[in-house]
């Protein structure tokens, strides 16, 4: 079967880390091609974006952008979770720092 890139997920960014933005379905893993992180707001807003591990390891989380400040009316590309695979199990969480931010993720399902 054929893996072709869809969108994975897109809204808007969440104010707490949980639940996660998105996490594979049962018995499949994600390869990330591409999320993007718009600020169409009037503030400067912080975003943070964590790939949570398949492992229940110390922490189970790692931080791939850390308090990134996302400018008024910018796009942002987030070159750190290009390629990143999300294993069975495994999740992308996203939090900013107030209400606004909008993200698509979207990449390749495979099982």
């Amino acid at each position: 079967m054929a893996n072709f890139t869809k969108s994975l997920a897109d809204g808007p960014v969440p104010t707490s880390l949980t639940p996660p933005v998105y996490a594979p379905p049962a018995l499949t893993k994600a390869l990330i091609r591409q999320m993007v992180v718009c600020n169409p707001t009037a503030a400067v807003i912080q975003l943070t974006v964590e790939i949570v591990t398949k492992s229940a390891g110390t922490p189970p989380a790692r931080t791939i952008i850390n308090t990134r400040n996302v400018a008024v009316n910018e796009t942002y590309l987030c070159p750190e979770i290009l390629n990143a695979v999300i294993d069975v199990g495994g999740s992308i969480e996203m939090l900013a720092s107030s209400a606004g931010l909008q993200f698509v993720i979207s990449g390749v399902e495979m099982t």
